[in-house]
């Protein structure tokens, strides 16, 4: 399985980004929702699965608490997963680490999502992410 790893402060965008990688893979390359669940205190957070050309994606947005990361691995590991993205908070770093959680796993360090005015760039920054996944579909 491959993770990648949306990991930046509170209230960087990791959550948006997150969220319109979902959409993308949904609305423009046509992949199933499998699973889709609100997770967090406020339900702005998920955790879904989404299948694509035969290929099994885990999302999970909620990168606040170790045990979310790890719920959310948990659940990609059950459901066999090809590819597993998350976020991570910076600040989860001072008592934890990463790589140990989430060893191999690809990391977009500092995240900070571009402001609401450049949805090309945000457009651009998914297609890539996607294109860099670098599992054949």
């Amino acid at each position: 399985m491959k993770i990648f790893v949306l990991k930046g402060n509170e209230n960087s965008g990791k959550t948006t980004a997150i969220r319109n990688i979902l959409q993308t893979i949904i609305k423009r390359e046509h992949g199933k929702v499998l699973f889709y669940e609100h997770k967090g205190a406020d339900y702005c957070d998920f955790i879904s699965v989404i299948e694509l050309k035969g290929k099994k994606i885990v999302i999970n947005s909620l990168g606040d608490c170790v045990s979310y990361v790890k719920n959310g691995k948990a659940k990609a590991e059950k459901e066999n997963a090809d590819i597993f993205v998350t976020a991570w908070t910076s600040k989860l770093d001072n008592t934890h680490n990463l790589k140990e959680i989430l060893p191999n796993s690809v990391i977009c360090e500092d995240y900070k999502f571009p402001e609401e005015k450049f949805l090309s760039e945000q457009a651009d920054w998914i297609s890539k992410f996607l294109s860099n996944l670098n599992v054949k579909f």
